[in-house]
């Protein structure tokens, strides 16, 4: 069984200049995102929606073992501990012997896993230009082109920054999307990279603040927000919580100390019939 592939980086400057990190890092998440989805599928669960079972997550990690140069090539295989591969049913080789297989895969492979596979060819920039997934055996299976210039993020050129708070509902792992509920509106669809699943599972179903970007449509309503940063938010419609407040990063306690005060010799009085003699006058205005 398969346990351990290959993932090769070309292009005209790698040699010399190395592989963009973006590129890397992009590159080994939507592989290690087709594994998960394919074991999943192998284990009764379906490569779709819903977070994956400790069993699925264990089975499917994988590790980066060594890389060598020229054209970037990285050896991945699957988790270990103290040397042994941890496959409680193997779930994790067979998953990879479905991927690499020699037979033609895109009519064998579930189409999540084939989808989130041909997501390596969209998210690596003209720098790698080509990446290759190929069993140490020297078998190559696939092959993975640049189809844009850069990468995915903000390529709409109005996209805007983008502060939101609402409820965190229908949270999808598989697709990395979800919507977020507010109470002056309809729903934001909302789509998050693989570095925010832990929070997005940790968060779910509760009041949120939402920075990221994203473009309006016609109506002037969001379209898509990609979330950059995701935090606990306290919505009006709860108690307040003394506790939370208390334990905030940065509460907004009073202090007598710093409170600013007039420089002047100040008639409040004064002041307040003025302010008095301005709503009558507002008043008859209005009346008028």
């Amino acid at each position: 069984m398969t346990d351990q592939f290959e993932v090769a980086f070309e292009g005209p400057g790698i040699e010399s200049d190395g592989v963009p990190l973006a590129d890397f890092q992009a590159t080994l998440e939507h592989v290690q995102r087709a594994v998960r989805l394919m074991v999943t599928e192998m284990v009764g669960g379906g490569a779709g929606r819903g977070r994956p079972s400790d069993l699925v997550r264990r089975e499917s990690a994988l590790r980066l073992l060594s890389t060598s140069r020229g054209s970037l090539h990285a050896q991945i295989g699957l988790e270990s501990r103290n040397g042994l591969t941890i496959m409680d049913g193997e779930y994790g080789a067979m998953a990879l012997d479905r991927i690499f297989a020699v037979e033609d895969a895109t009519e064998t492979l579930p189409e999540p896993v084939l989808s989130e596979l041909h997501l390596i060819g969209t998210d690596i920039s003209s720098a790698v230009g080509v990446v290759r997934l190929s069993r140490l055996t020297g078998e190559r299976s696939w092959e993975f082109r640049c189809t844009a210039s850069t990468r995915r993020k903000r390529a709409v050129q109005n996209e805007e920054q983008a502060l939101l708070s609402g409820w965190l509902r229908e949270v999808d792992w598989a697709s990395r999307s979800a919507r977020l509920h507010r109470s002056d509106g309809p729903y934001v669809r909302l789509a998050f990279d693989a570095a925010l699943d832990d929070e997005m599972q940790r968060l779910a179903n509760t009041y949120v603040e939402v920075r990221g970007f994203g473009s309006f449509d016609a109506m002037d309503r969001w379209r898509t927000v990609q979330v950059e940063q995701l935090a606990s938010a306290h919505s009006g419609n709860e108690p307040f919580d003394v506790e939370q407040f208390l334990n905030a990063p940065n509460p907004k306690i009073f202090d007598a100390h710093k409170m600013v005060t007039a420089s002047e010799p100040f008639d409040a009085d004064e002041f307040l019939s003025v302010i008095r003699q301005a709503r009558h006058v507002v008043g008859e205005e209005a009346a008028d």
